[in-house]
């Protein structure tokens, strides 16, 4: 769901959440900070520009460990 490319609401993915933790928690809805004309409405993953982690996939089958340089 979340880094897929496809836009959700806030309100899906707390649904999403909700459903996955068997949980019933509602959103809290505070004031935002940021000012309105800086602040980003939408955003959506960009998929078709691999991390370091997919440009190295090459490599031998890892032990599941992440090093510090492999998490940028």
């Amino acid at each position: 769901m979340i880094g897929t490319g496809d836009p959700y609401s806030f309100n899906e993915i707390v649904d999403r959440l909700n459903d996955q933790l068997n949980a019933d928690i509602g959103p809290e809805y505070v004031e935002n900070p940021i000012p309105e004309d800086v602040y980003v409405h939408d955003t959506c993953a960009d998929r078709t520009i691999p991390t370091k982690r997919q440009r190295n996939s090459t490599r031998a089958p890892s032990t599941g460990a992440v090093s510090a340089d492999e998490r940028s």
